[in-house]
């Protein structure tokens, strides 16, 4: 499955509202994404990472959210 995030002017959006598109995929799918799927940086991913995982904290999330230094990335739990 894929999940696709189409928020904001970036996204041709005129009005911003969240919007997800559900892709479900199998084997032999006729599906040709737009661009290679390829790892993200992640030291230009970090910035926005803290800034999500603080907004679940502030929106009681309800669990502690650790950022892993090392890797760049988040666990909840």
């Amino acid at each position: 499955m894929n999940l696709l995030n189409s928020c904001g002017p970036a996204a041709w959006q005129t009005v911003f509202h969240f919007h997800l598109h559900v892709i479900p995929r199998y084997d032999g799918d006729p599906l040709r994404l737009p661009w290679l799927p390829a790892a993200g940086d992640a030291d230009a991913l970090r910035p926005g990472l803290a800034d999500l995982l603080e907004a679940l904290v502030e929106a009681g999330a309800g669990q502690a959210v650790e950022v892993l230094p090392d890797e760049g990335a988040g666990e909840i739990g």
